[in-house]
């Protein structure tokens, strides 16, 4: 059973990873939601910063590894509350709509898309995250 009501339960195929969307607008999230579908990842919308610190932070595993964040519609609290997905996660953040290069800098927003919400671009954007690459093996250093 999914984790939240908007979740999509895709326990028949197998999963590269998941995706947490902070998005009011439904335009937007219907955007996002048709971008990614068939794309073999769990996607969750949220309408709170709130709500995705909860997902990301404080909820049992898995996580997501991307979240996707409507900048345009965040009020100046919000963009303060979502540096705390800093403290404890360390995954993908894909921003849309205007992001400053401080605000780019601050959160390590890994790609800046327009509100064209043209095909495509949000699934290029993720597929870039490289989900679906194997874990490189670190070389143990010696002391």
């Amino acid at each position: 059973m999914p984790s939240h009501p908007r979740a999509r339960d895709r326990r028949t195929q197998q999963l590269l990873g998941r995706v947490i969307a902070f998005a009011k607008d439904p335009t937007l999230t219907r955007w996002i939601e048709q971008e990614l579908s068939g794309q073999q990842l769990a996607v969750e919308v949220v309408n709170t910063v709130r709500e995705m610190l909860d997902a990301l932070i404080h909820r049992d595993p898995p996580h997501a590894q991307i979240v996707v964040v409507d900048f345009d519609a965040m009020t100046p609290a919000e963009v303060l509350e979502l540096h705390g997905i800093r403290d404890a996660w360390f995954g993908a953040v894909i921003g849309v709509g205007t992001v400053t290069e401080e605000l780019r800098t601050s959160l390590n927003v890994e790609r800046v898309l327009d509100r064209s919400l043209r095909p495509g671009v949000l699934r290029t954007a993720v597929a870039a995250v490289g989900l679906d690459r194997a874990t490189t093996k670190m070389t143990k250093l010696t002391r």
